[in-house]
């Protein structure tokens, strides 16, 4: 894989945001409160330097600021501005050879942060506020064996094309794919999801149910993960079931919404 110049590195980043669909960025860095401290001690700060701020002007006129304060010291931080919905979620920790396989399946920007570990950012089929980004954030985190602590919803990610203060190595750009986008309403076990070692956690996968039941029931788990109120989905359910053909829809919709709930235990 050629690797870029660390400028070019951070404007592919930006670029791949800009294709995404995310129009502004929140600038953060981490700064320590004096030269030589070691950045596990307690004497480093949190400093939000531009919120809200569009791509453009962070590729142009932020670029020398940001190296100039990144060989100061400093750790560069950013993610798509946090007050808005966006069409992008963000996992952290991935091992590099899980992430660059996410990227070949979906629209994904994939950030090597030490040797072996990677920040993926992955493009969403709709915008999403910051409560529904954790939801599918925690989903995808059991899924991938991603940090279950950077799930919050608006997670900051490393820029790429600067040191990391922490790990004393570069912030490597690896890949920006513009594949299908992640669709947050489907789970695991629907066949428009991929199976096996793509999205593998630690556990053994259940064998793949490709029944219309089985879709339907993983379409009302995702419904229900990011927050759609259940008699939503439950009449969603069950106008679509009517129109099928099934028998007592509403009692089928009822039952699977009841099922869906009892195993995410949600009551």
């Amino acid at each position: 894989m050629t690797r870029l110049s660390p400028r070019m590195q951070t404007q592919a980043m930006l670029s791949w945001f800009e294709r995404a669909g995310v129009k502004s960025l929140d600038i953060h860095l981490r700064v320590p409160m004096r030269p030589g401290v070691r950045y596990e001690d307690p004497h480093w700060i949190w400093i939000t330097e531009h919120e809200d701020t569009p791509i453009g002007a962070v590729k142009l006129d932020l670029a020398a600021w940001i190296r100039h304060k990144n060989a100061c010291g400093s750790d560069i931080y950013l993610r798509p501005h946090g007050r808005v919905a966006q069409p992008v979620i963000f996992l952290d920790d991935i091992e590099t050879h899980k992430a660059l396989r996410i990227s070949q399946k979906y629209n994904a920007c994939i950030i090597e942060t030490s040797p072996g570990n990677t920040h993926v950012w992955l493009a969403t089929a709709t915008p999403l506020i910051p409560a529904k980004r954790k939801a599918v954030q925690d989903h995808l985190c059991k899924l991938t064996s991603a940090d279950p602590r950077s799930t919050s919803g608006n997670h900051l990610g490393r820029l790429c094309g600067v040191k990391s203060q922490k790990h004393g190595c570069w912030v490597n750009y690896l890949f920006g794919s513009d594949g299908a986008r992640y669709c947050p309403t489907l789970l695991d076990n629907s066949p428009s999801l991929p199976h096996g070692d793509l999205w593998a956690s630690k556990k053994k996968s259940p064998s793949l149910d490709l029944s219309t039941s089985a879709r339907e029931f993983g379409w009302v788990l995702g419904r229900l993960r990011i927050g759609t109120p259940r008699q939503v989905v439950q009449a969603d359910l069950a106008k679509q079931a009517e129109e099928r053909g099934v028998r007592a829809s509403d009692r089928y919709a009822a039952r699977t919404v009841e099922n869906a709930i009892r195993l995410l235990d949600m009551r």
